[in-house]
């Protein structure tokens, strides 16, 4: 990912997977760190839990902020997860052990949760997006299906403005298959106002 040049000096939200089991609750403002999931954080910390309860496994790992890019290798199948900034690996994906492995999952989700302003960046799924060459025996996110653009992005919003409104969820879904037309596309919004 390529974080926002003109974002935060360190990432306060979370980069990483989010498990199948947690995909639903993430919705309702859960953490995306905890039933398996896996969340690296801009001040060099790795949060991550098998329960409900978050827990942060790592710190003193590489820090990440605006123009930085941050690598990941993820393996599914041992939800293991390999990590790096700016084109230094802090372990070798096809040498070293992963930097942590997770509980397993039938699916995991690419996930970028940011908290203040101008967490954010672009997430690369194809080699040619890459600032960094690809560790030898991996392959890109996007690897099979080249025209994989996003399948669906989750925004949860707690709002203060006043009494009156007090939550909202933003789910924008759009699903581009076989060309650079969008073939199915939904939104959906939902608010939950406090009357006096």
């Amino acid at each position: 990912m390529l974080c926002a040049p003109d974002g935060a000096a360190s990432f306060n939200g979370y980069l990483g997977v989010v498990s199948a089991e947690l995909r639903d609750a993430y919705d309702a403002g859960e953490n995306p760190i905890i039933l398996g999931s896996i969340g690296y954080r801009g001040n060099g910390s790795l949060w991550s839990s098998n329960t409900t309860s978050t827990s942060l496994r790592l710190s003193g790992l590489a820090s990440f902020g605006a123009g930085d890019v941050v690598m990941f290798v993820f393996d599914p199948a041992s939800a293991s997860l390999w990590v790096g900034v700016n084109g230094v690996w802090r372990d070798d994906p096809g040498a070293d052990p992963p930097i942590w492995s997770a509980g397993g999952s039938s699916a995991f989700y690419p996930q970028i949760q940011g908290r203040d302003a101008g967490d954010g960046g672009t997430l690369r799924s194809l080699p040619e997006a890459f600032s960094y060459p690809v560790p030898s025996g991996v392959r890109a996110l996007g690897f099979e299906e080249p025209d994989l653009s996003v399948f669906e992005v989750h925004a949860f919003l707690e709002i203060g403005w006043d009494s009156y409104l007090s939550l909202a969820a933003f789910e924008p879904w759009l699903e581009y298959g076989g060309g650079v037309e969008v073939s199915v596309a939904q939104a959906s919004l939902y608010i939950e106002v406090e009357t006096p």
